[in-house]
């Protein structure tokens, strides 16, 4: 793991204690033993459905760009120690490594591989933006004005339209698109500006090789509503999660959910840990909930899901390391 990585890590642990100890400790703790068994398992099942669907759009990706069928039972290890890895990396940036994996694995070009992290990855960017908008006018009514709350939220709005309209812009119209990151390139002053105009020009540039080896319809008809789906399921884990421990509204965990995975991504924290903690507690706070319980409710929610992907990507890897051993 690099140094930058570790760092992190470490500062997302610091910002958990920082929770546990600031919210009461004790009261966390003693929540945590009253925690009802069958909202776990079925949150557990909720999340493991989650990573199927996930892995399902994949394998339909890498098949369409591979142009031949790959067996789901053959794609799934290489799916669930991707998650794994991606899980103890800042950004999700371990993502990047599944083509190897699928060159390796399967025998599948890099390009191709390539192709698939693009394709979902905007694919799952519109639901989180779609998702954000949703939170962040849920709890703008709620904000004291020119908080620290009131402020966040007013930067993931114009955040979450920005990239809305990227996004927009890359499937409305290629040309389009072309012609505003190529002014964006060349002419702001600002080196961010530049670089993050760089960085939307070279993803709508794999975007586009990605669909157009693909087929746009096919995005729309099949791997939109998987895509849907496996959100739904993380709603539905994260609710039964917390229920273990307390009651809350369903609407306020899943407004409150879609914030934390947008601090968890700009964080850079892996798996933004920490950071998802914070988010939680503190706007469940200001919904009028204990915090100590939420606390409580947060570590079963954070560690039942990290639990399951570990030892599925553990298992996986034990499985990709036979298939190697065999061939």
């Amino acid at each position: 793991m690099k140094r930058s990585s570790v760092l992190l890590l470490i500062l997302g642990l610091c910002l958990m204690a920082f929770m546990f100890y600031s919210e009461g400790s004790r009261k966390t703790i003693e929540s945590l033993g009253d925690i009802r068994p069958l909202p776990v398992i079925a949150g557990l099942a909720f999340s493991g459905l989650s990573l199927c669907i996930r892995a399902l759009k994949w394998n339909i990706l890498i098949e369409l760009s591979a142009g031949r069928r790959i067996a789901f039972r053959s794609f799934l290890p290489i799916y669930l120690f991707n998650v794994m890895v991606a899980n103890v990396t800042p950004a999700r940036s371990g993502e990047a490594a599944a083509p190897a994996l699928f060159k390796r694995y399967l025998g599948v070009n890099l390009g191709s591989g390539f192709t698939v992290i693009i394709v979902d990855r905007l694919l799952e960017l519109v639901a989180l933006v779609i998702g954000m908008l949703a939170a962040v006018f849920y709890y703008r009514a709620i904000m004291p004005p020119d908080s620290i709350a009131d402020r966040f939220i007013t930067t993931a709005l114009l955040v979450c339209v920005a990239i809305a309209v990227v996004a927009m812009t890359i499937i409305a119209s290629k040309k389009v698109f072309m012609v505003v990151t190529s002014w964006g390139c060349n002419r702001p002053r600002s080196v961010f500006v530049r670089n993050l105009f760089t960085f939307f020009r070279k993803e709508g540039e794999a975007f586009y090789e990605g669909v157009r080896s693909i087929g746009g319809r096919l995005i729309v008809r099949r791997l939109a509503p998987l895509t849907l789906c496996a959100w739904i399921c993380d709603i539905f884990a994260v609710s039964l999660l917390f229920g273990s421990v307390m009651d809350v509204r369903f609407a306020d965990l899943a407004m409150t959910f879609f914030l934390a995975v947008g601090v968890a991504l700009a964080s850079f924290i892996p798996s933004g840990l920490g950071s998802v903690e914070l988010t939680y507690v503190y706007f469940l706070k200001l919904r009028g909930y204990d915090a100590a319980l939420a606390a409580g409710g947060m570590a079963v929610t954070r560690l039942g899901p990290l639990i399951l992907i570990a030892g599925a990507g553990a298992l996986s890897a034990l499985i990709l390391r036979r298939r190697t051993a065999a061939a």
